[in-house]
């Protein structure tokens, strides 16, 4: 499937996370203004999909999340039942690394702080570079649940290298 590249919230996402950068870095996320962060209720994660393409996704409807569905249970030969979101009273947050040529790469996200009418989200990509991983190609992705709110949603990448072991 192909998604539009001009999604309206993706688009906004990406140029506001540059103005943001600065203050991210320098406080963390939760320290960008007074800030209250959501609960994220975790809906799912896999490292085999079919989201081959970087994404970073704000859906507000069940036909959304049927229509990424799709995307992300593309080629399992016994793909799972689509976990039910109630997009009455929540909003799913989605991210997703596109394909790597390896295992040892994982994503998440790891925080949602609301800042007036603005949502900044943390995205974690961790790799663990140099470990043995598994030698297939890969397609990590997340979807997380948050309240639903009509808020300028600014995605924010963070990623983090892990020692073997650990």
């Amino acid at each position: 499937m192909a998604r539009s590249r001009s999604n309206p919230i993706v688009g906004v996402a990406r140029t506001a996370r540059v103005s943001a950068v600065s203050c991210l870095l320098a406080l963390g996320l939760a320290g960008c203004g007074a800030g209250q962060p959501l609960t994220l209720e975790g809906v799912y994660a896999a490292s085999f999909t079919g989201v081959e393409s970087s994404e970073r996704l704000v859906l507000h409807s069940d036909t959304e999340w049927t229509e990424l569905w799709t995307d992300v249970v593309r080629g399992q030969s016994e793909p799972p039942a689509k976990p039910a979101v109630d997009f009455g009273r929540k909003m799913l947050l989605f991210a997703a690394l596109g394909t790597r040529l390896s295992g040892g790469f994982q994503v998440g996200i790891t925080e949602a702080v609301l800042d007036g009418d603005l949502l900044r989200v943390e995205v974690r990509e961790s790799q663990w570079p140099g470990c043995p991983t598994i030698a297939a190609l890969t397609q990590p992705v997340v979807a997380v649940a948050v309240e639903r709110g009509n808020w300028t949603v600014s995605f924010h990448d963070v990623v983090r290298s892990v020692p073997c072991g650990q």
